[in-house]
């Protein structure tokens, strides 16, 4: 690590950010590099990770708290000189670890809100036991993706506003599509926090005119 802040110029108080897990997600600006620190999302696990990334004119820097399978694709295509990203500059490269940091959270919002209707088409009949449960774990869960998605809104957002000779306009059109991404991601797990409560009093409502009926 003291390599690449000799060889990068990275400052100090960034590099103590990377190694201090669990930071709030930033954007800063430096004379010469963008430093962003946002959640990683693993599905197979339903577990998240800090992710950091250092962008300069020629250079991206990555740090993860573990391996992880999901950039996989990203290096492939770069070691066997493969596809649009091989032919990109650094600040393409960005935007790609990005968008797919993204778009990993889709699977897990629409397994939500599969679950979600399951529990509606159940709701007036017979109950499962666990749906108190279920309910409890959808609320928790979507609570999470809000949390780590929104703050992606205002990053992005700045990526598309940068100001870096380096950083192109083709990458910003880029990273326009995925910030439309982020807020389609913000305005289903809105629809999915509102969800989770109207089933919530229904079911409390429910269960209210059941009682009333035994009694």
């Amino acid at each position: 690590l003291k390599t690449l802040r000799k060889t990068f110029s990275i400052h100090r108080l960034a590099l103590e950010d990377v190694l201090h897990l669990h930071q709030r997600p930033k954007f800063e600006v430096f004379d010469h590099q963008l430093f962003v620190v946002t959640r990683l999302y693993e599905a197979q696990t339903n577990t998240d990770e800090q992710f950091s990334m250092f962008l300069g004119s020629n250079y991206v820097i990555t740090f993860c708290e573990k391996e992880t399978p999901l950039f996989a694709p990203i290096k492939n295509r770069i070691e066997k000189s493969k596809g649009f990203i091989r032919r990109q500059s650094a600040d393409y490269l960005a935007y790609a670890f990005l968008d797919v940091i993204i778009d990993n959270f889709f699977p897990k919002v629409a397994s939500i809100e599969s679950t979600i209707d399951e529990l509606e088409e159940t709701l007036f009949s017979d109950l499962p036991r666990n749906f108190m449960e279920t309910i409890h774990d959808v609320r928790a869960d979507t609570l999470r993706l809000h949390r780590m998605v929104l703050p992606l809104k205002e990053m992005i957002g700045r990526f598309c506003e940068a100001n870096f000779d380096w950083f192109s306009n083709e990458t910003k059109v880029y990273m326009k599509d995925s910030y439309d991404h982020v807020l389609l991601l913000i305005d289903r797990i809105e629809s999915l926090r509102h969800a989770s409560s109207d089933l919530m009093s229904l079911y409390q409502f429910n269960m209210s005119q059941k009682l009333n009926e035994v009694i």
